[in-house]
């Protein structure tokens, strides 16, 4: 989002053609990013600075493509210094900062770069850049400057592994959390979006954490980063529809505020397919997931350590129990497993496992030592794939997601490939807007307007690339801008409730209630709701949950209105069918999920018009109260509820239930 820029002159300044620049270059010296880091840490050296400096940060690769699709790539800023009196020589004991920059030490020094202009005699700054200098390359002894190549925080992080336990129906926002916590990102540096699609098993293994972030930003089909003040951001796919920075213009550039503007397609960019894959997973029965296959001889009053690395991911594994796990025996064959004392300490798949002997006479000899557990065992991969019709791209081209860890259901790989087939079935366009008058409130995901009237331009686009160049006498500013009618060509796609202007009930007020699917006078279940404006209904979300193994198929059916209740179905109102198995079982964590229910044609629904939410099922479909059954969440109330059932002759109103608000157009929630 746009930099604020209350407080000061910096709009008006920024237009003034002379006006003065200002530039402030702080570094953290004997400080990591790990470090906690004060105010009083940063050391402003602004003074030795000579010019140019360069800051630049990119949402996407140009290299690699316009897909905006989990992976960002990490800021970067060049910065020259004055170095006649030595300061920042690594061999110099004499500089007051020797002792951070000798041996190298220089490297992953925090740095930080603010720019702005001059309002008289004050420097209004905003910042541009927060990373780490990567290196000081060799320079002459005599040469008077030494240059310094820097990074976003995200090399910071880039080497860190991480192991876990299995983490079980986590949310994607609270893995992104986890993961964030595992590379040593403070609370405060975090800001991340909502999604609430579940994990039922999710873990790490010796893995590296920004890879895995940038996993679940694929799985979110939106983005993560570090942005100018070093805080990391996990933006979601609705991100750039939400807030008046995304959805307004920042900015305008016509012909007289650039002195070029090159407008292009990134025909590389366009695919007539998408296809997401999934991942299967199902818990087994115990069973032995490591063993040691040699005797281990531990001596008098020591211990052994070793490192079991499971057969299998494991949500559980057992302490090891004497003679069932493992025995030990002296070197003449007399049994002491008393003499033993086994610790383990278990991860999703390995554990650290010790065996002490306690005896400090003789040595013991560990035989059969095993661990066992709760293996998660893998299904075969399975795909949605969703082929446009919209007759932009003319070839055969198909975009995939694959091998991600956090995409783990039919419904969530349907949401993703639907998204990422709408997203990138037109080829984008590109707006380059090189060297003009900088502008240091705007931010990566800004709104501008771009107009050229000789070429027949007026378009707003998302600003995906920044570089700043603070020259003598000049603080210049490239934008990279995507057409905002690329990402969202459709208005309406997030669109929620009732009433489009508010956000949805994520769950019934209470939830103290619940309506069950095949129950006795309930062969349907339906809702009543009023359209806030008239759009295309791409999918539909109902709170559920499933008890058991009620088998067949379920789906969504929107109904016109008929004296209150469900009349007749409105033309294209019928979603796709969805396994009952899809939908998740109720737990501590989840009373119920979103389900997203996407429409076969997508109908259009009109302001102001009464409609009904028909849930429904096939005839595979096997009902056994409180066994296996689809349960829709609920309220219960005295009277007045919306919901209404079908006794398999006739609709009736149910007052004594309230469903929650559906979310319906594109589903972000389930």
């Amino acid at each position: 989002m746009a930099q604020s820029t209350a407080g000061t002159n910096l709009t008006t300044n920024a237009e003034v053609k002379g006006a003065r620049p200002c530039l402030k270059v702080e570094v953290a010296w004997g400080k990591k990013w790990s470090d906690a880091i004060s105010g009083g840490d940063w050391v402003d050296e602004t003074e030795y600075v000579t010019l140019p400096v360069t800051v630049e940060r990119s949402l996407t690769d140009p290299d690699s493509g316009f897909t905006m699709v989990g992976q960002t790539i990490s800021a970067s800023a060049t910065v020259t210094v004055d170095n006649a009196n030595h300061r920042f020589s690594p061999f110099n004991s004499s500089s007051p900062i020797y002792s951070y920059i000798r041996d190298g030490q220089i490297r992953n020094t925090p740095v930080r770069i603010s720019m702005g202009f001059y309002d008289g005699a004050t420097a209004e700054l905003l910042m541009q850049f927060t990373g780490l200098i990567t290196s000081q390359p060799p320079s002459s002894a005599k040469q008077a400057v030494v240059t310094w190549s820097c990074l976003g925080r995200s090399e910071a992080i880039k080497d860190i592994q991480g192991r876990t336990t299995i983490y079980e129906d986590t949310t994607l926002t609270d893995w992104v959390e986890i993961l964030a916590g595992e590379a040593g990102i403070a609370a405060a540096d975090q800001n991340f979006d909502i999604d609430d699609a579940e994990l039922q098993w999710i873990w790490l293994d010796d893995e590296y954490v920004w890879m895995k972030l940038q996993e679940a930003a694929e799985a979110a089909g939106g983005m993560i980063y570090f942005d100018h003040s070093g805080v990391l951001r996990f933006e979601g796919m609705q991100h750039w529809v939400d807030g008046s920075d995304h959805m307004s213009s920042q900015y305008s550039y016509t012909t007289a505020k650039f002195e070029d503007l090159q407008p292009g397609y990134s025909y590389n960019d366009g695919y007539s397919s998408a296809v997401v894959e999934y991942i299967r997973r199902s818990e087994s029965y115990t069973e032995t997931v490591w063993e040691d296959d040699e005797p281990e001889l531990i001596p008098p009053g020591e211990s052994i350590k070793r490192t079991a690395r499971l057969q299998y991911p494991c949500t559980t594994v057992l302490d090891p129990e004497e003679e069932k796990d493992y025995s030990c025996i002296t070197t003449s064959g007399v049994p002491k497993n008393e003499d033993a004392t086994v610790t383990m300490t278990a991860y999703a798949a390995q554990a650290e496992i010790e065996v002490a002997n306690g005896n400090s006479t003789y040595a013991i000899i560990a035989t059969g030592l095993r661990l066992r557990g709760r293996p998660l065992v893998g299904g075969q991969n399975a795909e949605v794939k969703m082929v446009t019709a919209a007759g932009f791209i003319s070839d055969t081209k198909e975009f995939r997601v694959s091998g991600n860890q956090c995409i783990q259901s039919h419904m969530q790989a349907e949401r993703l490939a639907t998204f990422y087939r709408d997203r990138l079935e037109r080829v984008p366009c590109v707006f380059t807007i090189p060297s003009s008058p900088a502008k240091p409130w705007l931010e990566l995901g800004d709104r501008v307007t771009v107009v050229c009237s000789d070429e027949g331009i007026n378009h707003e686009a998302y600003v995906v690339g920044l570089t700043f160049n603070f020259e003598e006498g000049a603080f210049l500013m490239s934008l990279r801008c995507l057409e905002a009618d690329y990402l969202y060509p459709v208005s309406t796609w997030f669109n929620w409730g009732d009433n489009l202007e508010e956000l949805p009930d994520i769950s019934p007020t209470t939830d103290d209630d619940t309506m069950s699917l095949g129950h006795a006078n309930r062969e349907k279940i339906a809702a009543q709701f009023t359209a806030g404006s008239t759009f295309v209904c791409r999918a539909v979300s109902l709170y559920l949950h499933r008890a058991g193994t009620p088998g067949g198929k379920i789906r969504v059916v929107i109904y016109d209105d008929s004296s209150g209740v469900p009349g007749s179905a409105i033309t294209d109102g019928v979603s796709r069918w969805i396994d009952t198995e899809d939908v998740g079982e109720a737990s501590a964590v989840f009373a119920a999920h979103w389900i997203p229910f996407a429409m076969v044609d997508e109908p259009t629904l009109s302001n102001g018009v009464i409609y009904h939410v028909v849930l429904e099922s096939d005839s595979d479909y096997t009902f056994d109260d409180g066994v296996d059954e689809i349960v829709w969440r609920a309220d219960a109330v005295a009277s007045g509820g919306n919901a209404e059932v079908y006794n398999g002759a006739t609709w009736s109103n149910d007052g004594t239930f309230e469903l929650p608000r559906m979310e319906y157009a594109l589903p972000l929630f389930y």
